[in-house]
């Protein structure tokens, strides 16, 4: 399935993710990362800058610029299983909620 996502989206995604699981749930974590990854070569398109301290930031004009990217049903599953459970533990923050919503809705 074709999925729009925005450079924040595809920053934020990696994070919500489980970092355990079953060997076929970290594989298609795995998958995810990789197909959702900016390269740094991609980076001044999208106005992303690595500060002094390897943190990155960003101009906000600039990160909301959307993409088609192409997601396997499993990847998708996965993607709002790991959403589902952060909504039902309340750990969702008003930064990751545009994300999680759109999550929600794939």
């Amino acid at each position: 399935m074709k999925v729009k996502l925005t450079a924040l989206d595809r920053l934020i995604i990696p994070r919500l993710l489980p970092t355990e699981g079953s060997i076929l749930e970290q594989l298609v974590v795995k998958e995810i990362k990789k197909a959702l990854e900016i390269p740094s070569k991609d980076w001044d398109r999208f106005g992303i800058w690595e500060k002094p301290d390897k943190m990155l930031d960003w101009d906000p004009t600039k990160i909301i610029l959307e993409e088609e990217k192409e997601l396997s049903e499993a990847m998708a599953d996965v993607l709002r299983k790991a959403v589902d459970k952060l909504d039902k533990a309340g750990k969702v923050s008003q930064f990751d909620l545009d994300t999680c919503v759109k999550i929600q809705n794939l």
